[in-house]
């Protein structure tokens, strides 16, 4: 969809570990000029995701937290790879579920909004409780005994932390399609079986 509308940079946020159909290989495909940068806060994914990208220079991977944007946006591979003057795709693909609630999260997001220029993207993923609560539940329980708890949040509150304190980079078409994939996430997890 960014790329049906000219948007030839990503920043993909908690990328995790490489597999098939990497944004970079989508991105390239259509526009052998786009840039991708993919940000893991787990030096494993980082080190996999390096190792993938060896010999590719429109692309990077950086080891980084979402919620320190300004660490980010200054990295230095960042900023040579992407133009936050011009519209940008920030994917948040499965990663937000993973971050508590709180003013960390909420100042992160609208740093994200505050740098995006007009016309960019963002499209995110998250567990809802919407679906199936007592599957989720279980899931939920599961994940918190790992060490990596799950915050799931309803739909309402997910599109409410995207755009309060909205800065107009994300217009409303942009929203609408983020909520879409947001509605696509709780469609996949209510035809998961456990």
């Amino acid at each position: 969809h960014a790329l049906a509308d000219g948007v030839t940079q990503f920043l993909d946020l908690g990328a995790g570990i490489p597999t098939e159909g990497n944004v970079h290989d989508v991105a390239f495909a259509a526009d052998p000029q786009a840039r991708v940068v993919y940000v893991d806060r787990d030096p494993t994914a980082v080190l996999h995701a390096t190792d993938l990208l060896a010999g590719v220079p429109s692309a990077a991977t950086v080891h980084g937290d979402l919620l320190d944007p300004e660490a980010l946006h200054a990295d230095p591979q960042v900023r040579a790879l992407l133009d936050f003057d011009k519209p940008i795709c920030v994917l948040m693909i499965a990663v937000l579920h993973f971050v508590p609630d709180g003013p960390d999260l909420q100042a992160a997001l609208a740093h994200y909004r505050g740098v995006a220029a007009p016309g960019s993207y963002l499209a995110v993923t998250h567990a809802t409780n919407s679906a199936r609560p007592e599957e989720l539940d279980r899931v939920t329980d599961l994940y918190n005994r790992t060490g990596t708890p799950l915050v799931v949040r309803n739909r309402a509150l997910g599109v409410l932390y995207l755009t309060a304190n909205h800065a107009d980079a994300f217009d409303t078409d942009h929203l609408q399609f983020a909520t879409a994939v947001a509605a696509l996430a709780a469609v996949v997890l209510d035809n998961l079986r456990y």
